[in-house]
Parts: structure tokens; sequence; C-alpha cells
């Protein structure tokens, strides 16, 4: 189970709270876009990881 700090749950409501104020036809878009930014965040960390111990 992932650790989170208290700063990464409070961007995490924040992103919450922003996404809640986008109109309901559009939400999914959005969603889908947030996730797919967060998803190429947690790639590019990985890599950065596996570049630093090859």
């Amino acid at each position: 189970m992932a650790e989170y700090t208290i700063e990464q749950m409070k961007s995490a409501e924040t992103l919450a709270q922003i996404l809640a104020e986008i109109p309901e036809e559009t939400r999914p878009q959005v969603i889908m876009m947030a996730n797919s930014f967060l998803l190429g965040v947690q790639t590019q960390e990985t890599l950065a990881a596996n570049a630093a111990t090859a």
C-alpha cells in the first residue's frame, strides 16, 4: 500500500475540488487528461530511477 505525505494529500484534495467544479459533460475528458499526466509523471520518475541505478 502506498504511503502519501501530507502535501500529496492536500494536492489530491485540491485536484478533486477543481475537478468537481468542471461541468459534468466535460469532466470525463478532463479526468482522463489528468490521469494521463499523472501516469506520465510516474513513468518519468521510474525511468529516472532506473537510469540512476544502471
